[in-house]
């Protein structure tokens, strides 16, 4: 919690943008709405590095949606703070959030066991102003036992700009959303009531 009243306000905007996406439509807009196949998340607040004053702050949201015509939705942040100092040294996003990728770019197993996310999106850094290519590569798993509903799953992969690569393994233990301490992470196989357009984190 004081890594979150420290955060600029711009990463608290995006975080906002990313927890009201589990907001149903208001019925006026629930008509048109385009609906929800898929959607898969995480977010941490302070990932470790090497260094251990560095630390990563990683969140990510990517929405798939029913239409075949409709791309995928994509939100993410990147921040790496010097947490011995409390400096962010970086602090990457996209200029347009959501960002519309290509839906061969997020890719669902059957069953739900697990998606893909692949794909390379712009990277703008507000500390230095800079604009780089940001790369996603993530698998999301659901872990044995669990349950379509619960959402809990997994991440492998990794996150890289330039140089810096943030690297999720195993040794991770990821919480299921909105449950425990960070990190969080979810996938979820979106359903919908008559009437109405919920999101698929509101059924965490």
């Amino acid at each position: 919690m004081k890594m979150l009243r420290q955060m600029p306000r711009a990463v608290l905007l995006v975080v906002l943008s990313m927890l009201l996406v589990g907001i149903p439509a208001s019925p006026a807009s629930a008509s048109t709405a385009p609906q929800l196949d898929t959607e898969a998340s995480l977010i941490g607040l302070a990932f470790p590095s090497a260094d251990p004053c560095i630390v990563y702050d990683v969140r990510v949201d990517v929405l798939r949606f029913v239409l075949p015509d409709k791309p995928s939705l994509l939100t993410y942040s990147v921040g790496t703070q010097n947490a011995c100092t409390g400096e962010w040294l970086q602090l990457i996003s996209g200029l347009v959030q959501p960002a519309v990728i290509d839906k061969s770019a997020f890719v669902v197993s059957p069953a739900l066991r697990g998606a893909d996310l692949t794909v390379t999106v712009s990277g703008f850094d507000s500390v230095d102003q800079s604009e780089s290519p940001l790369t996603l590569n993530l698998h999301w798993s659901k872990p044995d036992g669990s349950h379509l509903p619960d959402g809990l799953a997994a991440v492998t992969g990794s996150v890289s700009r330039g140089s810096r690569v943030i690297v999720f393994d195993n040794s991770i233990t990821w919480n299921k959303w909105a449950s425990g301490p960070f990190p969080w992470a979810g996938l979820w196989l979106c359903r919908f009531a008559a009437g109405s357009h919920p999101a698929c984190l509101g059924q965490a």
